[in-house]
């Protein structure tokens, strides 16, 4: 592991200690869920109340190998890259008394081989009760004070802090007790790193999380560069004068400016099915993007305002919960570009809204194709004009209509739009399924489906190319006009995400509401639909290629116009939540394919939608740090 501590030097001239002193990155009472956080293992957390009040558990039980020893059930929380700090907390055991029963505090994370974490085990010994290192090699303690034994008292909050400054390199951890440490050490090996929280295998709650401290951009070359593996890319900040907020996805036009989507919607006046739980048999009734927006207009009434404060704030200011909200918030697209050849963008304006639908959904793909800039929020696709030239559309026309039927889960919207092979528009949507009506006369229905959809520019000949996905992001196409796409897993126990081959008529396997049968006969689960083939398996859809990584956004096949000959015919992915990109080939084998040469190329930023530039440079769009919309982000 490259280590960049001069990177923040500057910022470690005068040690902060005191709490007051520092910045907030960050506070989390698990009030709006858990979003903002990545487990190693989804399945082993959940937000549980206790006493009335959220707070977030870990449940035992992780299937998370990581690849030296270290804790295998922590949660990492996206952004909040920071030098200098100090993390606060309320922690509670549900572990049985026994040696090493413990809670742990993961600091300075770059990766998964690369951090600090502090052992609260009851008992101390060389393994339990440590301040450790994990450098690319199994954790070593680095304590030169450790207590006898963390009192841990069953049922009982405890309070935990730790302080960090970079220029001694001094860490201390404190239980209980704020103004006396519990474990001191002094090390310098990792200068800046996110945070995370956890147990080595145990269970227990976490609540009231803050973090204070110096903000830090993690250095450019552990961006991309600075892998073993990434055969000499590098990313570098194209937007570093300004924040690009919340952005999703990016196209160029040949002169490349590039046009990128911020969302405003998600989890706002988008709403998530995970937030209203109550309504999934209405939400699985619905067969039409009418359906579901009829139903809306009946719950979302003045009358209804107290009912609906929990489903959608008073985003109008009017004092009211109402269907009026819902339309309150825009997406957006920006025009950014680079108006003195210098090398990185100075401008950005916004250059279209109008995407405030009332069951809008996010932006979730934007291309611009022959002078029109197509975007695809739910129910929508939509094309915006330029007629003046001054970089702000001022005409829009609907080109398609009928998606998003159900809430479903947030970000199962429609995405990644391009322009495929045979010269039509291409875009996906997650399973909140499709009913499009088309004026050849077709009816297309598939309501508990995502699916990749095509069309001529101007909207004619609609199709449904492919069907059966469950979010798909981006699908990309080879040197052969071979689509292929890495689909999200349903966050069942032993699945995983899924690399696919995705061929005009076919059908994925994926249904909506299986995500609902937990403990049931589920046919995803049962019959491991989400598998590679194998001899059992059901014969009705096409099978997975392989599983891959959590989390897959951003994807584009190189079109070997501008990278390193080494990377020719690789296709490229974002693991947007782990804030890590990766490479490989996809080559036949025998009536199928396989993935090859698979590598990680980049670490530390979340970057999402993906795009090739005119210059042929890979680029990406950086959501801020995370899913949380903060109005910060960049183009990388």
């Amino acid at each position: 592991m490259r280590k960049f501590p001069l990177i923040i030097l500057g910022l470690a001239l005068s040690p902060l200690l005191q709490s007051e002193e520092l910045s907030l990155i960050f506070r989390d009472d698990f009030s709006k869920g858990s979003e903002a956080w990545t487990p190693t293992d989804a399945k082993a957390w959940k937000i549980t109340e206790v006493d009335g009040n959220p707070a977030f558990e870990i449940l035992g039980g992780s299937k998370y190998n990581p690849p030296h020893r270290s804790p295998v059930n922590i949660a990492i929380r996206e952004g909040g890259f920071v030098g200098d700090f100090v993390f606060t907390a309320r922690v509670q055991t549900k572990q049985t008394s026994r040696g090493h029963r413990d809670m742990c505090v993961v600091f300075g994370y770059q990766d998964p081989a690369n951090f600090y974490y502090v052992h609260l085990g009851e008992k101390a010994d060389p393994h339990s009760n440590q301040i450790f290192l994990v450098n690319e090699a199994p954790r070593i303690a680095i304590s030169e004070q450790a207590s006898d034994g963390t009192p841990w008292k069953d049922g009982t909050w405890h309070h935990v802090k730790i302080v960090r400054t970079v220029a001694t390199g001094l860490i201390e951890i404190y239980f209980d007790d704020m103004e006396k440490p519990t474990h001191v050490a002094h090390d310098k090996t990792f200068t800046w790193g996110r945070i995370g929280i956890g147990t080595f295998d145990d269970m227990g709650l976490w609540d009231d999380v803050e973090l204070r401290g110096v903000a830090v951009e993690p250095p450019v070359a552990v961006l991309s560069g600075g892998h073993p593996d990434s055969k000499g890319l590098t990313f570098t900040k194209w937007t570093p004068g300004f924040q690009v907020p919340d952005p999703v996805a990016i196209s160029f036009d040949p002169q490349g400016r590039a046009y990128v989507t911020q969302t405003r919607r998600r989890k706002a006046n988008d709403l998530d099915i995970r937030e209203n739980t109550d309504w999934i048999p209405n939400d699985l009734s619905f067969t039409s993007a009418e359906d579901k927006e009829a139903f809306y207009r009946a719950q979302f009434t003045p009358g209804n305002s107290a009912l609906n404060a929990k489903r959608v704030k008073d985003l109008n200011g009017d004092g009211i919960h109402d269907v009026r909200d819902l339309t309150a918030l825009s997406e957006r697209i920006h025009l950014i570009e680079d108006t003195d050849g210098d090398g990185v963008a100075d401008s950005t304006k916004v250059f279209a809204e109008q995407l405030d639908h009332l069951i809008g959904g996010v932006a979730g793909g934007v291309l611009w194709h022959e002078g029109e800039v197509y975007a695809c929020p739910v129910p929508e696709l939509v094309k915006f004009r330029d007629t003046t030239g001054d970089g702000v559309a001022d005409e829009k026309e609907v080109v398609v209509s009928g998606f998003g039927i159900h809430l479903a889960y947030a970000g199962h919207d429609m995405h990644g739009l391009f322009v495929g092979p045979d010269g039509r528009i291409y875009w996906s949507i997650g399973d909140k399924g499709i009913r499009v009506k088309t004026p050849e006369g077709l009816d297309y229905r598939f309501p508990h489906q995502g699916g990749l959809m095509r069309c001529e520019p101007d909207g004619t000949n609609f199709e449904v190319f492919a069907h059966g996905l469950r979010n798909i992001q981006e699908v990309s196409f080879d040197q052969f006009g071979n689509f292929f796409g890495v689909d999200n897993d349903a966050d069942f126990e032993g699945e995983k995400e899924r690399l696919v081959f995705i061929e005009n008529y076919s059908d994925l396997g994926w249904r909506s509401h299986w995500q609902y049968l937990r403990n049931d006969y589920n046919p995803w689960n049962d019959d491991l639909m989400h598998k590679p083939w194998y001899e059992d398996q059901p014969r009705w859809y096409t099978p997975t290629i392989a599983n891959y990584e959590n989390g897959p956004a951003g994807f584009k096949f190189n079109p070997g116009t501008g990278l390193s000959p080494e990377y020719e015919n690789y296709f490229f992915l974002t693991s947007a939540p782990n804030g890590q990109q990766w490479a490989f080939r996809v080559e036949p084998e025998g009536d199928s394919w396989a993935m090859r040469d698979d590598h990680r190329i980049g670490d530390g930023i979340p970057l999402v939608g993906l795009q090739f530039s005119p210059d042929g440079a890979l680029c990406g769009v950086d959501w801020g740090g995370g899913y949380p919309m903060n109005e910060k982000g960049a183009i990388w």
